[in-house]
């Protein structure tokens, strides 16, 4: 097997999003049935155990949906400052370009309209200019949606 690191917080999230910086380090994203998603960085390090530090949070809120497991992170993917983050019914991109290499402060989003999911837990930016989903279980389809924002790559 590779090596592996356990990462240590300073509490114990529940987590399923995680992306990989231009730096090397690793933003896990938390799934909280409030919808405010905490960020947390874990900075390349061959230690067995590495420091999760909290580095900000994303608003995942929705105004139709009030909260439990439809406002939790679920995926996510980056691309030249553009972070994508799945919930089980929506994904939202945030323009993160600004905000790599320090605290994540409150960044502009948009919803990015997806197809139909039963349980949305993938979400992938495409080589070219595309989102790819889908969903858990059995025979989902896989979607595949053209960017049209002028913030998307």
């Amino acid at each position: 097997y590779p090596p592996s690191r356990t990462a240590e917080y300073s509490a114990r999230p529940d987590a399923e999003a995680m992306v990989a910086l231009p730096s090397g380090s690793l933003w896990i994203l938390t799934k909280q049935d409030d919808g405010m998603s905490r960020i947390f960085q874990v900075k390349p390090d061959a230690s067995a155990t590495v420091v999760a530090t909290e580095v900000g949070s994303l608003n995942l809120r929705d105004d139709q949906l009030q909260g439990g497991l439809s406002l939790r992170a679920t995926a996510a993917d980056l691309r030249d400052g553009q972070l994508l983050v799945r919930t089980y019914f929506r994904a939202w991109q945030f323009d993160v370009s600004e905000q790599l290499t320090g605290t994540v402060n409150a960044p502009a989003r948009i919803e990015v309209k997806t197809g139909f999911d039963i349980q949305g837990e993938s979400i992938a930016y495409g080589l070219d200019a595309s989102i790819w989903h889908s969903s858990e279980g059995l025979d989902q389809p896989l979607w595949k949606l053209p960017c049209s924002h002028p913030n998307t790559p």
